[in-house]
C-alpha cells in the first residue's frame, strides 16, 4: 500500500474482520487485507487525520481532527458521518468496552464524552493541559463506567456512578514528568501510565500500588491480551516486558 508523499502515523486493525484503517494526510483509507483491495476512502476535510478507533463490534469508526470526531457507520461509508464537534481539535478518542460510551481529550484542555444515541455529551473542563490520551476499564464490580484521561504530569478518573449527578473526577499524581501512555489491564480495574520521568506506575482504585524505574523515559505501553505482561517503550529506543513478580504476584517485576 505505498503513500511515498505522506506519513502515515495512525491505524489500527477491524476488532473482527481482516480490515485495516489508517490516515493519510486528511483522509482514512478502509483496506480490506485478505482481498487486497480498497474498501472505502474517507475525507475528514477539516485537518490531517489525528487519531482512530474502532467501535467494539466494528460497526463504527471513530476519527479524530480538527472540529471534533467523526464517527462513520460501516453499514454505509458514503453516508454523511456523525459529528462530536470540540471547539479545537480531538486528539484521541476512545470507546467504552461495550460501546456505550465514546470519549474524546481534547486540545482546548477539555475531555468530551457522549453516550451513544443519547446526546448530549457531557464536558470536562479545567485540565492544566491538552488531554492526550484516554482509556476505558473493561468492567468493574459495580458496572460503573471507569474512564482515565491523561494531561501534563497527572492524571485524572472519572466514574458516572449516578447519571443524574453525572461524572465524579479524582486527580492521580506521581509521576514528576508528562505521562505519555495509559492503558487499563484487560479484563481488570489495574491502571499502568508510562512517563517521561521514566516511571511505570500501576494504579488500582486511584491508590499507587507499584513503581517501575525504566533506565530512560517511557513513550508508550501496551498490555498482553491475557493482562499476564505489560511491554513500554522508552525514548532511548528499548523496549522492557515486566510480568508479575513470583512471590504473591500482586507487583510487576521486568
Amino acid at each position: 500500500l505505498p503513500h511515498p508523499d505522506a506519513w502515515i502515523d495512525q491505524l489500527t486493525w477491524h476488532p473482527q474482520q481482516n480490515l485495516l484503517a489508517y490516515g493519510v494526510g486528511s483522509q482514512v483509507q478502509i483496506w480490506d487485507v485478505e482481498h487486497n483491495r480498497l474498501v472505502a476512502n474517507l475525507e475528514f476535510a477539516s485537518s490531517s487525520v489525528l487519531h482512530l478507533a474502532w467501535h467494539p463490534d466494528g460497526h463504527l469508526l471513530a476519527v479524530s481532527g480538527h472540529g471534533g470526531v467523526k464517527v462513520w457507520d460501516t453499514a454505509d461509508w458514503s453516508a454523511e458521518p456523525r459529528l462530536i464537534a470540540v471547539p479545537g481539535a480531538s486528539l484521541y478518542a476512545g470507546w467504552s468496552s461495550h460501546g456505550r460510551y465514546l470519549a474524546s481529550g481534547n486540545l482546548d484542555r477539555t475531555l468530551t464524552v457522549v453516550e451513544w444515541d443519547s446526546p448530549p455529551p457531557w464536558l470536562m473542563q479545567g485540565f492544566p493541559g491538552k488531554v492526550r490520551q484516554v482509556a476505558w476499564a473493561d468492567g468493574t464490580a459495580s458496572k460503573t463506567p471507569l474512564l482515565a484521561a491523561a494531561c501534563v504530569e497527572g492524571i485524572t478518573l472519572w466514574r458516572l456512578s449516578d447519571p443524574d449527578k453525572g461524572w465524579k473526577s479524582q486527580v492521580l499524581q506521581h509521576h514528576q514528568d508528562r505521562v505519555n501512555a495509559i492503558a487499563f489491564q484487560p479484563d481488570h480495574c489495574l491502571l499502568a501510565s508510562a512517563g517521561a520521568d521514566g516511571k511505570l506506575c500501576l494504579w488500582h482504585q486511584g491508590r499507587p500500588r507499584q513503581t517501575l524505574q525504566a533506565k530512560s523515559g517511557l513513550s508508550t505501553l501496551a498490555w498482553h491480551p491475557s493482562g499476564f505482561y505489560l511491554a513500554t517503550g522508552s525514548i532511548s529506543g528499548e523496549v522492557s516486558v515486566w510480568k508479575p513478580q513470583a512471590a504473591g504476584g500482586r507487583g510487576f517485576g521486568s
